[in-house]
């Protein structure tokens, strides 16, 4: 004789069991990439310009600026205002102004020269 088609109490409670468990590991691994923690704020240095009174200026202004995740990548938050600068306000490009940039930076990566393919 075959069994009646219904869970039986304890494949009930072995099934509910195995969804605990899967809520549980879903929960942690979103809940992981949700804690995820910023790198550490960068440090900057020169690689030239030691001594000259404007690298250095600037250097500290960028040693005490705030980038969104910590990441120079992602954009500033906050500049702080140090004696002798005033505020930078960010201006898009325009369309050509970007494909004249793109260009100048494809052929200094390329040639070490950011005039070259405008030279061809």
């Amino acid at each position: 004789m075959k069994a009646p088609f219904f869970l039986t109490l304890a494949a009930f409670y072995k099934l509910g069991q195995l969804i605990a468990l899967l809520i549980f590991i879903m929960l942690n691994s979103s809940a992981a990439y949700a804690k995820k923690e910023a790198p550490p704020k960068p440090i900057f240095k020169l690689t030239q310009g030691q001594g000259t009174e404007i690298c250095e200026a600037y250097l500290q202004r960028l040693n005490a600026t705030e980038f969104f995740d910590n990441d120079p990548t992602r954009g500033r938050i906050s500049e702080p205002l140090l004696k002798g600068f005033s505020y930078l306000k960010p201006v898009p490009l325009t369309a050509e102004e970007i494909q004249r940039l793109y260009y100048k930076i494809k052929s200094f990566e390329q040639y070490q020269d950011q005039n070259l393919l405008e030279k061809l």
